[in-house]
């Protein structure tokens, strides 16, 4: 996972939000097989 986020080079920023996005994508396919995004 790691070795993918350095190769798309995020900022910091975007890169302290990755937890936050990757949680609601999970919650979003475990309850209803679809990805909850976080606004942007």
């Amino acid at each position: 996972m790691n070795r993918a986020l350095d190769a798309l080079e995020l900022t910091a920023e975007q890169r302290a939000r990755v937890p936050e996005v990757m949680a609601g994508l999970l919650r979003g396919m475990a309850t209803e097989g679809r990805p909850e995004l976080p606004a942007a």
